[in-house]
């Protein structure tokens, strides 16, 4: 298992839990509602135990017996989701301009307006009102765009 600092990393190679990137052999015991798994960085074999689909206790093992490791992949999920949102960012300004092209509109894609309208659907409803990005291909929306 790689440990390295590619900042490079596609996003299916980061996983998004330490569970996922310092843990092997997941044994779940349903009787008991929980989970545990062996910590891939520990010298001697270590299993970590927490509730199923809980992820703290894997978390707090790596981040107080392995910082290092631990520092160096929360820094690659960091720049994952920094370019993550800057994608999806880039996808409805690019969604907005080929609407725009295809429908006509009162306002330019350059235009100062358009570009404040793109950023408050950006910022307001996706982000701060957690709708889907997908709202921007609903023909409601689009409709309610037009107007």
């Amino acid at each position: 298992m790689s440990q390295g600092n590619n900042s490079s990393c596609s996003s299916s190679n980061i996983p998004r839990t330490a569970r996922d990137k310092f843990f092997k052999d997941i044994q779940y015991q349903k009787e008991k509602k929980r989970w545990s798994a062996e910590c891939l960085l520990c010298e001697k074999p270590k299993r970590v135990f927490d509730n199923i689909g809980v992820t703290s206790n894997f978390t707090r093992h790596v981040r107080e017996h392995h910082k290092e490791a631990f520092d160096i992949w929360l820094h690659e999920l960091k720049e994952l989701k920094g370019t993550s949102a800057k994608n999806q960012t880039n996808k409805i300004t690019k969604h907005f301009q080929k609407i725009l092209t295809t429908q006509g509109s009162t306002y330019n894609t350059n235009h100062p307006r358009q570009a404040e309208l793109s950023m408050a659907i950006v910022n307001d409803l996706i982000i701060k009102l957690g709708l889907p990005l997908s709202i921007v291909e609903r023909p409601a929306f689009i409709n309610f765009m037009k107007t």
